[in-house]
């Protein structure tokens, strides 16, 4: 086995998320092919990086990747020191997350058909994310309305399916309820493009829809809004529960002098 295959077996066993494995194994590939990872120094590696990958997002997922590969290459003893230790990544300026509208969605779920249909609802009901849809599998449903789902880090939340999703899913027999040639199912990017093209946003919009009318309709519960989108963290579920013109309504009200 090489290097960047016993690499991938150790990033398994820590149970990452396959797109993680994918995009670590890439970059480190390509590393390994224009550098010597026994003797490279940090500023090397710095350099490289910023050679290769010009978007600051991709400059911090390759500056993760080396980190992770740095990290297990010194742990395993492979190496002696860590020259990705103090690899540093770029700040990035993070852009108001969109956030679908009911009016969208209610329309674009009356007219498309019903595999849309339902993967329009997991999104905007119950705040899946595009691989979590893809996934839905009839052994993953308890009596009908609970839905058990694995998310990122293989971690297990349990959602409330509405009426309205019982019925849609009933109705698409067993199985992968989107069936398809990945694994038996539609690869996540199908679900992004059919949600794309009906509703016009794409699936992690109306993750933000779910997970911000969640926080309002429980009063603000933060911790309630973490679990149901299966955040290791509150500070992660803040990015996701919008400030609406409601609350700002509120907030006005409440600073009112006059009042």
């Amino acid at each position: 086995m090489t290097l960047v295959d016993d690499f991938t077996e150790y990033l398994h066993r820590r149970r990452r998320a396959a797109v993680t494995i994918r995009k670590r194994r890439a970059v480190v590939t390509k590393l390994l092919t224009e550098i010597d990872p026994y003797t490279v120094t940090l500023f090397e590696l710095d350099e490289w990086v910023h050679e290769n990958w010009k978007a600051d997002e991709s400059v911090n997922a390759s500056v993760s990747a080396l980190r992770g590969f740095f990290r297990w290459l010194h742990q395993s003893g492979r190496r002696r020191d860590n020259p990705a230790a103090e690899l540093e990544t770029v700040h990035v300026e993070r852009r108001p997350a969109r956030i679908a509208d009911d009016v969208a969605i209610v329309t674009a779920v009356s007219v498309a058909d019903i595999k849309t249909q339902t993967m329009i609802l997991l999104g905007a009901e119950c705040g899946l994310r595009r691989h979590e849809i893809a996934k839905v599998h009839t052994d993953d449903i308890e009596a009908g309305e609970w839905l058990h789902v694995i998310g990122k880090n293989r971690k297990h939340r349990v959602m409330h399916l509405t009426p309205e999703l019982q019925d849609l899913i009933s109705r698409l027999g067993t199985g992968y309820i989107f069936p398809g040639g990945t694994d038996g199912h539609l690869h996540p990017n199908t679900v992004y493009e059919r949600i794309r093209r009906t509703v016009g946003v794409n699936a992690h919009a109306l993750r933000h829809r779910a997970g911000t009318t969640v926080y309002e309709g429980t009063g603000h519960d933060l911790r309630v809004a973490q679990e149901f989108l299966g955040h290791s963290s509150p500070e992660m579920t803040a990015r996701y529960v919008h400030v609406t013109r409601r609350d700002l309504t509120r907030a006005s009200a409440a600073a009112r002098l006059a009042a």
